[in-house]
């Protein structure tokens, strides 16, 4: 029996199955990709809210030199330069060691402070029915049950590309590779999301790793290894990119 639900455009992922399946075969099959997708999906939300951080930052920080710059011709601000050039110079003549910081000229610059809240993707993944649409969710594109059989996913076609780099990644390591276990794989798939959602922009922090996170995904990828191990997925890699027919 074949269920097909997709659209032949979209990016998916694809399981070869076969053998005898049961209920329980399905479901840990279903949540473990489902699963590795929402792991990513949280990171790619906290990356969207530090971007929009960032441009509300930059936003405050342009007003503010709008501000600052209307009154460049005033008598206050050509005081305000001498002041900052005597210090300088004293600085100087101290041999860097007065007992002040020397700012930029004429002092720096700070936009209206905002109090700016950085969730960790654990917190974005734990209540991701607040953040994700319907649309965004994990879909099940063709299911083809037979033996052999097979199932494809789809969903937002990034993170879908991503899960299955990660997967050819776990499946074709070199001979020199294979001596890393899969959860340096995986911490470095995530390591990346996080660096995605870095940002220099004060008050805006990184990411850190998540701990949670990674053994979210380490689980995920132990089931689709074990469902592999019982011959019920055949060669996992090798198939990642193929919809059933």
């Amino acid at each position: 029996m074949e269920e097909n639900i997709g659209d032949d455009n979209k990016t998916v992922i694809c399981f070869h199955t076969d053998g005898e399946w049961t209920g329980d075969d399905v479901v840990k099959l279903i949540t473990s990709v489902n699963q590795m997708y929402d792991v990513f999906y949280s990171y790619r939300v906290v990356r969207d809210q530090i971007k929009e951080q960032e441009r509300e930052y930059m936003r405050n920080l342009e007003r503010s030199e709008m501000y600052f710059h209307k009154y460049l011709d005033h008598p206050m601000y050509k005081e305000f330069y001498h002041i900052w050039h005597r210090m300088i110079k004293d600085w100087y003549m101290r041999g860097h060691k007065a007992p002040f910081m020397v700012s930029t000229f004429p002092f720096q610059i700070q936009p209206p402070q905002t109090e700016y809240k950085i969730l960790a993707p654990s917190e974005v993944y734990d209540d991701k029915s607040l953040f994700q649409a319907e649309k965004e969710k994990l879909i099940i594109d063709r299911i083809h049950i037979a033996s052999p059989g097979g199932f494809s996913f789809t969903g937002i076609g990034e993170i879908i590309e991503q899960l299955r780099e990660l997967i050819k990644d776990l499946w074709y390591r070199n001979n020199q590779e294979k001596t890393k276990g899969d959860l340096e794989i995986i911490e470095k798939y995530l390591k990346v999301q996080r660096e995605y959602a870095d940002s220099n922009i004060p008050p805006v922090t990184s990411v850190t790793m998540d701990r949670k996170m990674l053994r979210k995904m380490k689980d995920s990828i132990g089931h689709l290894r074990s469902l592999e191990d019982e011959n019920k997925l055949v060669h996992v890699g090798k198939h990642i990119d193929d919809r059933p027919s």
